[in-house]
């Protein structure tokens, strides 16, 4: 099993789909399909240019425009285990580049940052629902990123810290398993949160 369809994005002309455990050493892939005269058809499968093994590339996937992103949650960062990283991918023609990896400013082990993603135009977010907060485990976390030119940099949450989180979270809470964004407007499911 390659896990094809665990994850689909779709905008205009453009669908993207996971397959996070992709016979590339196990690491995912996502595959591009475009529409032309109402027939699709598919593109070379988008890959992670540096897989740590079993990185679960594909788990998530976003498309926007000409931009995709591409969760593994599972991606070692730097040896850290499970840390997770996103990968942006860009289309000149009809060619798809990398364009950059994201990862937390915080990450740590098991975070898995990149399980959830969304983007819209220059805006977009990340879920790290595993993430710790203040020592509250698996409070979870989401990342937001905003786009200057060609290059994504992080942007801090109101109070500073360079998450977003629930401010009523608690163990387990799971904050940033699923996200979503339009333009300057961020949502976040929370599914262990006992209200």
């Amino acid at each position: 099993q390659i896990f094809f369809g665990l994850s689909v994005a779709v905008n205009g002309d453009t669908a993207v789909v996971g397959s996070p455990i992709h016979s590339n050493n196990g690491n995912g892939a996502a595959y591009v399909f475009v529409r032309s005269n109402n027939a699709w058809s598919v593109q070379p499968p988008l890959l992670p240019s540096n897989p740590s093994g079993a990185d679960e590339f594909g788990n998530s996937v976003g498309v926007s425009g000409d931009t995709i992103i591409v969760g593994a949650p599972a991606h070692d960062v730097n040896s850290v285990n499970d840390q997770g990283a996103a990968y942006v991918f860009t289309r000149t023609g009809n060619a798809w580049s990398q364009q950059q990896i994201l990862t937390a400013s915080d990450g740590s082990v098991g975070n898995v940052f990149g399980n959830s993603v969304a983007i819209s135009g220059n805006q977009l977010v990340i879920g790290a629902h595993l993430a710790y907060v203040n020592g509250v485990q698996q409070q979870g976390k989401a990342y937001r990123f905003a786009r200057l030119a060609t290059t994504w940099l992080p942007v801090a949450a109101p109070d500073g810290r360079p998450f977003l989180t629930a401010a009523d979270g608690s163990d387990f809470t799971a904050f940033g398993v699923s996200v979503a964004i339009s333009g300057d407007t961020v949502i976040a499911g929370a599914v262990g949160l006992n209200n």
